[in-house]
Order: C-alpha cells, then sequence, then structure tokens
C-alpha cells in the first residue's frame, strides 16, 4: 500500500513523534511510506533516520496553510507518490485544493481537543476516517459538535517504547519530579513551582524538578516570570530547565514521578512515557483523555480540586511510604505495556484497509 503521512513541521513534539512511529512500523511491514512536510525540516536528525530506513522526504517549503503555492506543490507530491492513503495530522487551509481534484482515501488524526470549526466543515466532504487520540476526543469533536459527521471514526491510543527496566525509589534519595511540555499558560509550569516551593518548606524530603520543554515564541514573559520565580524562591538549585529533548526518554528515567497540571489533555504522550517507565504520574483531574490510563492509586496520585497544596501533600505521602510508591510504580508499567508502538502501527493499518475496502465495495 503507497502511504503519505502528512504533517506540519519536522521538529520536535507529540505529533512528529506520532507519524515517525507509525511511519517506520509502517514501512516495517511492508508498506510504500512517504512524509509530507507543508512547512519546514527543523530537526536533521530525524530526516536522516527516515531516510536511512527507507521513507521518502517531502518538504513543501510552504509559509502557512494559506501559502498560495501549498495546493501546487501538495497535488504534484500526490501525482508523484500516487497514495493509496493520505494520512493528515494537521489541516492546512489550502492543502483542500486537490483532495476536490483527487478523490481518494483520507485520514486525519485529531491530536487535541478543540478544533477549527471553519476547517472542519470545508474538509468534511473529503476525510474518509477520522482517528481519535482517545475516546475523549471522540466525545467532544463527535458528538458534541457533530464534526466530520461523514467519516469513520476509529479511536487508536498513541503507541510508547516500553523498556525492559523500570526506575526504582530508595526514601534516602532526593525525589526528582519531571515534567514534559510546552512552558506555556494552558500547562501551568508555575503551579509547579508553588508546588516544590512548598514540599521543600513542609518536608524532611528534598525535591528536584526538571522542565523538559521551552515556551513558544509567544511565552518568553511567561517563560521569564518562571524563572524569577525560582530565582526568588532561593530555588535555582533544585529547578532545572533543560530545554526541548530530542531524547526525553533519559529525564523520564531518572525522575520518580512526573507532573501533569495541564487545563486538558487530548491524551497525555508524555503521562504515557513515564508509565512506561513505571513513573508514578501526579496530576489534577484533568479535562481529556488522560485519565483514559491515568488512575487515582493506580498509576499514581489525581485529585479533583486544583489545588497544589492538596496535591503536594498527597506526593509527599506517596514518598513518604515507598511501598506505596513501589505499588503504583508497578501497575504504571503494567499498564504501559498495552500502549506499544507495534499495537498502534497494527490497529492503524487495519484502519486503512478496512476504510479500503468499504471504498471498492461501493463500486461493486
Amino acid at each position: 500500500m503507497n502511504i503519505l503521512i502528512c504533517i506540519g513541521r519536522l521538529y520536535m513534539g507529540g505529533i512528529e513523534k506520532y507519524a515517525i512511529d507509525l511511519a517506520l512500523g509502517l514501512k516495517d511491514k511492508g508498506h510504500n511510506v512517504s512524509l509530507l512536510v507543508f512547512f519546514r525540516i527543523v530537526n536533521e536528525e530525524k530526516k536522516i533516520l527516515l531516510q536511512k530506513s527507507g521513507i521518502v522526504i517531502h518538504e513543501l517549503k510552504c509559509n502557512s496553510g494559506r501559502d498560495l503555492l501549498l495546493p501546487f506543490r501538495f497535488f504534484k507530491v500526490i501525482k508523484k507518490t500516487k497514495p493509496e492513503i493520505i494520512h493528515f495530522n494537521i489541516l492546512p487551509l489550502f492543502a483542500i485544493i486537490p483532495l476536490v481534484l483527487i478523490r481518494m482515501n483520507t485520514v486525519y488524526t485529531i491530536h487535541q481537543m478543540i478544533l477549527n470549526r471553519f476547517v472542519s466543515m470545508l474538509y468534511n466532504r473529503y476525510l474518509t476516517g477520522i482517528i481519535a487520540v482517545s475516546k475523549a476526543v471522540v466525545k467532544k469533536n463527535s458528538y458534541n459538535l457533530n464534526y466530520f459527521n461523514r467519516s469513520e471514526w476509529q479511536v487508536i491510543y498513541h503507541g510508547v517504547n516500553s523498556p525492559q527496566l523500570k526506575v526504582g525509589y530508595n526514601q534516602v534519595e532526593n525525589v526528582n519530579l519531571v515534567m514534559v511540555c510546552r512552558l506555556a499558560k494552558d500547562k501551568h509550569p508555575e503551579d509547579a513551582i508553588e508546588l516544590l516551593h512548598y514540599l521543600n518548606n513542609n518536608s524532611e524530603i528534598r525535591y528536584n524538578l526538571i522542565f523538559v520543554g521551552a515556551g513558544d515564541v509567544d511565552d518568553d514573559e511567561f517563560v521569564n516570570n518562571i524563572r524569577k520565580k525560582v530565582h526568588q524562591y532561593k530555588m535555582n538549585d533544585l529547578v532545572s530547565f533543560v530545554g526541548w529533548q530530542e531524547n526525553v526518554y533519559s529525564y523520564i528515567a531518572d525522575s520518580h514521578g512526573m507532573l501533569i497540571l495541564s487545563d486538558s489533555e487530548s491524551f497525555g504522550y508524555s503521562g504515557m512515557e513515564a508509565l512506561a517507565h513505571g513513573v508514578p504520574i501526579f496530576s489534577y483531574h484533568i479535562y481529556g483523555g488522560l485519565h483514559e490510563f491515568h488512575i487515582h492509586g493506580e498509576t499514581g496520585i489525581v485529585t479533583d480540586a486544583r489545588d497544589l497544596i492538596v496535591l503536594a501533600k498527597e506526593i509527599d505521602k506517596v514518598f513518604q511510604q515507598p511501598t506505596r510508591w513501589e505499588f503504583l510504580s508497578n501497575i504504571a508499567f503494567e499498564k504501559a505495556k498495552y500502549f506499544s508502538i507495534q499495537r498502534m502501527v497494527d490497529e492503524t493499518e487495519k484502519f486503512y484497509l478496512q476504510l479500503s475496502q468499504e471504498k471498492q465495495a461501493k463500486y461493486i
């Protein structure tokens, strides 16, 4: 099967990781896979990795989804690759034009909770299948708002690598907490600073915090204020900002707990990566798909109220009792085994074949 997987940029982040894992997995299963980048390739290492695996990359170098050159360049790639499946991970506005001219099976993976209503209505007639990364995404976008009501829907969870060994915790150690996310207001890294400050002033255990991620262009002032708060609390030796990292696994593997304090998570990629290492998650009750795998008392702690003091106290209780931490860690490690990259690839391939068979049946 000829498959064309489409993303915005080739850089770092959940969408890129998903697309790369899917492309490599489908290639290993014998499919002819190409990757289309609508905008720019920023990460040369990922480009080389894909090319060495035999995946052809097409970089359109468009400035935005409204770039007038986008439909022409996209059409040219479609004619060249002759895909049986075009798999979108974003929906650029002008990318709709070639789909009007060439009807084929098209799939779109929804990676976020909120969609643009206008773009969704525009693409509605031209998307054959929708992959939702959680049941919460289906409920939000399909049932409540009736988006993509002409498409076949399927929930396929992200897959992550499962290491052979999980992390450990010894009560005499310092506790390392990690937060993997954009340093943006909706992720609430400022709450993590307040939480750490409370813990280190109210517990005999020493807590450290590592931020893996960075702010977007418009988040500079917000991130600077967080750094100022760290300095104000005299926690420069306790808090590390390491920026975007190609390999977040090494930071997760060195941690004992992950903080997820977002307003919403469509799935929670970083959370699943934490569970794969046996790292418990500490979170508020978050809108979206996170709690389809992160359960209070099983994979970590969930507090109903968005109260950082309540959450901090619950975190400290866990680390005061290593046997309780071990219990949470073991469940997390076992639960993550279901969410494998191979399962994600197999279920996506099955969905492609289903859509192709349904299309063929219409012409019999």
